[in-house]
């Protein structure tokens, strides 16, 4: 259950009746709008480009298992591309690092990002729906995926995060959380 309950959940329906209220009629150049949260609460799909993480910290798989935690704790973020040249060839996340490294007993000293990344990476691309990325991350069971341009270039990071700030969360976001939160039958 959420904190707060029911009153979280009433506070946020006034907080979207409130944000409705100071939107321009749907004739008076509403497509245009800017704001992705106004255009989000009046159904105008929302673009991934329009709320991701734009900066973006990469490592190489050959950087070590310290360093990539290192980057992680300095930027305050939980997954970092794995690149090699111009091309992702994974992630990593701090989840990775628990259960493919401390848990599995080897040295964090001794290891590198490629003992510990997923290869199959789930990404999406700048110019997807938010709504459609949020429900990709509760089928999918993942909190964070990379952003893609067009031509495959990593180009930032979103999170069910963003996507709660941003998008017209008391529906896709309840449905992401809940997809993601039920149990799971393995450790992956």
């Amino acid at each position: 259950m959420l904190p707060g309950g029911l009153t979280w959940i009433k506070a946020v329906t006034a907080d979207v009746r409130f944000y409705q209220s100071l939107l321009p009629d749907r004739e008076m150049s509403w497509p245009h709008h800017s704001d992705p949260l106004l255009r989000a609460i009046g159904g105008m799909a929302v673009k991934t480009s329009e709320i991701m993480s734009r900066e973006v910290s990469a490592v190489s798989p050959a950087n070590s298992i310290k360093s990539a935690a290192d980057i992680m704790r300095v930027n305050n973020v939980g997954i970092l591309p794995v690149v090699d040249g111009n091309r992702m060839v994974g992630i990593i996340t701090d989840r990775d690092i628990v259960l493919r490294v401390i848990s599995d007993g080897k040295a964090v000293a001794d290891s590198v990002v490629e003992d510990a990344m997923t290869e199959e990476v789930h990404y999406c691309l700048d110019d997807d729906d938010v709504e459609d990325v949020a429900k990709r991350l509760g089928e999918l069971r993942i909190r964070r995926m990379p952003v893609l341009d067009s031509s495959g270039h990593i180009v930032g990071m979103i999170s069910l995060d963003d996507v709660a700030v941003h998008a017209d969360w008391a529906r896709t976001v309840t449905e992401a959380l809940r997809s993601i939160a039920l149990p799971s039958r393995s450790p992956r």
